[in-house]
């Protein structure tokens, strides 16, 4: 026999010898599939014809709205750039304010607390921004990474009006033993 070929083991015992360019063949339709897949994902590059919306659009888009995220989690963006947010699966409170910038940047300044062991953590603070962007046909584009994207459709339907976290993020300060919450 050919050291081309050879027998292998499957889940049922050996199976017929193959060749090792069927092998490499295979490998490679598989990684061929796979960055398929990936490339149809619902990330694209910046277009060439987006621009950025308005600062004011994004405030009077997110002001007294909560972004819902999953599972009752979710951010809170109040009219006053008071920021809060909770995440009911890690257990843990997001505390600060958010602003948007003159470059359509919506930015938050926070810190978050969770449970850790018998006790409770508390991060350093942060700032993290979002960049929008609208294209022609009027589909809000969003990244958290850089200028550059990965970009992502927007889904306005996570925006729900008036603070529908309210009494999670309260649940869960209390059980984190958070007397008073900024």
């Amino acid at each position: 026999m050919s050291s081309d070929f050879t027998a292998t083991n499957g889940p049922c015992g050996p199976t017929a010898p193959t060749s090792r360019a069927r092998r490499v063949a295979s490998i490679l339709a598989v990684c061929l599939a796979i960055s398929a897949c990936e490339s149809t994902t619902d990330q694209t590059p910046i277009l060439a014809d987006t621009m950025k919306p308005a600062p004011e659009t994004l405030l009077r888009m997110f002001a007294n709205r909560t972004e819902g995220w999953d599972r009752g989690s979710g951010s809170y963006y109040g009219a006053d750039g008071t920021w809060r947010a909770v995440n009911t699966t890690e257990q843990s409170l997001g505390l600060g304010r958010w602003y948007v910038t003159t470059q359509s940047k919506l930015c938050t300044e926070s810190i978050w607390r969770w449970r850790q062991d018998f006790g409770t953590e508390t991060g350093e603070k942060t700032t993290r921004c979002r960049y929008f962007r609208k294209d022609a046909d009027g589909q809000l584009w969003s990244t958290s990474e850089s200028a550059d994207g990965p970009w992502y459709p927007f889904n306005k339907d996570r925006l729900s009006r008036g603070n529908q976290i309210s009494t999670g993020f309260t649940r869960l300060a209390r059980y984190l033993e958070i007397a008073k919450t900024p």
